[in-house]
């Protein structure tokens, strides 16, 4: 039976103000309890507040608590303020499950030490994964300005960059970094598929502007030579070797030092693209500033191409013959001056210059009393007399 304390003055005298009972039922969602006194008229009050530091989960059917009446005249006044039988809950009541607390506002609450998963953190001091940092799928990590410039792949690519790249002093691509090298490039391991070392690709690049260039590799290996230098110092700015090592019993079809080939695609474009000078390879006249003392120069110079026996056949140069270009075509020309060559030899085969002669594409200059003329080498047989005519030339070796 549930009475109030007007009804029954005798259940609680004034002078009792705390009461031990037990707890009947419990309402969560209130944070309320019924609960029946102990003593020799035993009493059932309802809905009593429990204190904000028991735990709801303290509060079990069974218990005993402590009741505090404010007002023993009135018992919407009165309070549990312990439950028996619990295990302590830890201080400071409510909820020990951090992952029930709602409206935890990370910042404004000047939680500093949470991070939530949800929110956007800012961390002022450095942060230390022990067990590394893992991205999802697609995710960046990003500059101040929120763009993303690395992304992180399980397939190729695994590693995109976005942006302007800088390296520090050394780098290293398969390799580690070297002390005397800026860039180590090296492959190794066993394919068994094409592989190139090194591309450069321009095919989606487009030059929209006037007077510009393109140019797919560029360097300058300029050095200073410092006060302490002594002995033999060599400066190359490009040195490359092709070749093969073992291979028993194998056949390499092609090998080659430098392998270079001018390239122009125009089809369907109307009108037609000009391209005034096409040149395979093309060595610029040496940069010399001052009066250095430069004993030989040499623009180009081909080695010794025969030095072993096994070497069958060896050419120092081939020039192959030109076949359908529509103006003249000289397979080689030397020198010279105000546009009169040395020595030229020209393509394709010789024209026919009539019976008892004989005409080779070789022409010399020769200068004949202070004038230079560049003269075809023939051969023609003399008249029935064995003379030749008047203005024949002879060649003599000297």
């Amino acid at each position: 039976m549930t009475q109030r304390f007007g009804d029954d003055p005798q259940s609680i005298p004034g002078s009792r103000v705390i009461a031990k009972a037990i707890i009947k039922t419990y309402t969560a969602g209130t944070h309320k309890a019924d609960v029946q006194l102990v003593g020799s008229h035993p009493t059932l009050l309802s809905a009593l507040r429990v204190a904000t530091d028991i735990p709801a989960a303290d509060v079990v059917a069974g218990r005993q608590c402590t009741v505090l009446f404010l007002d023993p005249a009135n018992q919407d006044d009165a309070v549990i303020i312990t439950i028996q039988g619990a295990l302590p809950s830890g201080g400071g009541g409510g909820t020990t499950d951090h992952a029930a607390l709602t409206n935890l506002a990370y910042a404004s609450a000047a939680h500093t030490g949470f991070a939530g998963t949800g929110v956007t953190n800012t961390f002022a001091a450095l942060q230390t994964f022990n067990a590394g940092l893992q991205l999802a799928a697609s995710q960046q990590v990003q500059d101040s300005g929120g763009t993303g410039r690395i992304l992180l792949a399980t397939a190729l690519p695994h590693v995109t960059l976005t942006g302007d790249l800088r390296l520090g002093s050394t780098a290293g691509i398969g390799t580690n970094p070297a002390d005397g090298i800026t860039l180590n490039i090296r492959a190794t391991g066993t394919f068994t598929s094409n592989i190139i070392i090194g591309e450069i690709l321009t095919s989606s690049l487009t030059l929209n502007a006037a007077n510009i260039s393109a140019t797919a590799l560029h360097g300058q290996a300029i050095v200073v030579i410092g006060a302490s230098q002594s002995g033999t110092t060599t400066i190359t700015g490009l040195d490359f070797q092709a070749g093969m090592s073992s291979g028993a019993g194998k056949t390499v079809a092609y090998i080659a030092g430098i392998n270079a080939k001018p390239s122009i695609t125009a089809f369907g474009v109307s009108p037609a693209p000009t391209v005034t000078t096409l040149r395979g390879l093309f060595l610029d006249s040496p940069f010399i500033t001052g009066s250095p003392v430069v004993p030989t120069s040499v623009g180009l110079e081909i080695g010794n191409y025969g030095t072993k026996t096994s070497q069958v056949d060896s050419y120092g140069l081939i020039i192959a013959d030109t076949t359908n270009n529509t103006g003249f075509t000289r397979l080689l020309e030397i020198g010279g001056a105000g546009g009169t060559p040395n020595l030229r030899l020209e393509g394709r085969a010789p024209g026919n210059p009539g019976a008892s002669k004989g005409r080779s594409q070789f022409l010399l200059s020769f200068n004949e009393n202070g004038t230079v003329s560049l003269r075809r080498v023939e051969w023609k047989n003399p008249d029935a007399t064995g003379h030749m005519a008047a203005a024949d030339k002879v060649l003599v070796a000297v």
